[in-house]
């Protein structure tokens, strides 16, 4: 499963460079640049970690599987 938001079982790791630890979000747009979810993985200050395999959008809308850009 490479990362895809739509489906349940997805993690997207992230690494977190030199510095002190920072607050992760992850925010997942549709393809018109659209935000549809911002996700906060952990609440904490973290240097590394994944998105939990939920599904990233929920419940919060059907959509429909297809391509995803990652963004820096």
């Amino acid at each position: 499963n490479y990362p895809n938001p739509f489906n349940p079982s997805t993690r997207i790791a992230f690494t977190i460079g030199h510095g002190a630890p920072r607050l992760v979000t992850v925010r997942v747009y549709d393809m018109l640049g659209r935000l549809v979810r911002t996700v906060s993985p952990s609440g904490v200050e973290v240097r590394y970690g994944y998105t939990p395999g939920r599904g990233l959008l929920g419940s919060v809308t059907r959509v429909v599987d297809g391509t995803e850009f990652p963004l820096p």
